[in-house]
């Protein structure tokens, strides 16, 4: 399989909205695999080719799917297992190709003179031999299992001093490239090359050029058997919960004993940045801030993630004196552990209000009285027109009673 070809899809849902809902992908394993996964569609896919002869022929594969929410982004996982097929992908090779050297005339039908073996990388699969061309005369034969040239005629009758043979092997479905035997026909034994480099007996002797092929199966054999042991390392990265336990619960740091505010205090102020601490590692350590109780008119908000107090509604003095706030910091931990805090906020009075009477119109009536010199039998003054009258009101006197 080439680099870039699609192996799989996954896809993971969140009921979230919004941004919150946005998902990426990644592979979190921590050893280098030869697979990729795009960051939105969750496309898996190759990144080199894939050798089933020399390469792992099993992948596990740790999927991680976050969202992108705030103020942390949550995350999940799934197993991969990928397994590599083995195809038909090799053609045969031969470990000596080029020979040359010499056969008597006066060997006997059915005498072996050179034996060529080809090796194939593909596993299981059977090779088979055949003469593609030098022997149109049949004076030569080669055993399709075994790769053996053997003497099918008598050689002595033959009129030409050399012959060329031009073989292949094949596994059902690719040709190895043609092994050229060329040899001469003597009357006598004779030895050529290095002795070293002869495939020598009563039959002949032969020179090839060696490919190198067997070297080569050596080393795939190895590396195969070297990538395929148990891993001695952990593949993946460290989930939340790899940590260990969640030990320890969150504590406060430096929390106030009390916060006064004026109550003219402006929106978005920020009060305080509360701290805190968890002893735990990873997201058993994470925390997040919230307010639990107290806030009954909805006029204050922690930030989550950085602890910050603000003022988010209009406080009046006049409607609520004190707010009880309970503080409470949580870890991300499973099983989720939490503490929590009173924090008393005392709103201070400023001079944003003006006197007021309790009644604007005041009546009141005078009774007649024969004791009286004079009377008024009734009058009304209004506190609104004595408070904004510039003019002095006249003052009632009552004379003394006879």
């Amino acid at each position: 399989m080439p680099a870039g070809s699609a192996v799989t899809t996954v896809r993971a849902k969140d009921k979230d909205r919004g941004e919150n809902a946005y998902i990426s992908y990644l592979i979190a394993n921590l050893v280098k695999v030869p697979f990729e996964v795009e960051h939105f569609s969750g496309v898996v896919k190759t990144t080199q080719l894939l050798d089933y002869e020399s390469m792992r022929r099993e992948y596990v594969l740790r999927l991680r799917a976050s969202d992108w929410g705030l103020p942390y982004r949550r995350q999940t996982e799934m197993v991969l297992t990928v397994k590599i097929k083995d195809i038909n992908d090799n053609r045969p090779q031969f470990e000596k190709i080029e020979c040359t050297g010499h056969v008597p005339r006066y060997i006997p039908i059915g005498s072996e003179i050179i034996t060529l073996s080809a090796i194939d990388f593909d596993a299981g699969n059977i090779i088979s031999y055949r003469i593609v061309s030098g022997n149109e005369d049949g004076c030569f034969t080669i055993d399709a299992t075994s790769g053996t040239v053997s003497v099918s005629c008598d050689l002595s009758e033959l009129r030409v001093a050399e012959r060329e043979l031009n073989i292949t092997a094949t596994d059902g479905t690719h040709f190895a490239d043609i092994a050229r035997v060329h040899f001469k026909l003597v009357n006598t034994k004779r030895n050529l090359g290095s002795p070293s480099r002869i495939l020598e007996d009563e039959t002949g002797a032969f020179d090839c050029k060696d490919t190198g092929v067997a070297r080569r199966l050596t080393e795939v054999l190895a590396a195969a058997e070297n990538n395929n042991k148990p891993p001695a390392q952990e593949e993946f990265a460290m989930m939340p919960t790899r940590y260990g336990q969640n030990v320890h619960s969150p504590e406060f740091i430096d929390f106030p004993i009390e916060i006064k505010v004026n109550e003219s205090v402006a929106l978005v102020t920020t009060l305080i940045k509360l701290k805190a601490r968890d002893r735990d590692l990873g997201y058993n350590g994470k925390l997040i801030y919230g307010i639990s109780g107290g806030d009954e008119h909805s006029v204050f908000c922690i930030d989550m993630d950085s602890g910050e107090l603000k003022v988010i509604g209009y406080l009046d003095r006049e409607r609520e004196q004190e707010y009880l706030l309970n503080i409470s910091v949580y870890d991300l931990g499973n099983p989720q552990k939490s503490a929590s805090r009173i924090l008393p906020i005392t709103v201070l009075d400023i001079n944003d209000n003006a006197p007021k009477f309790e009644k604007t119109v005041t009546i009141w009536g005078i009774r007649k009285n024969p004791h009286l010199e004079f009377y008024r039998s009734q009058c009304w003054i209004s506190t609104t027109m004595l408070l904004n009258s510039r003019r002095p009101w006249p003052v009632f006197a009552l004379p003394r009673m006879r």
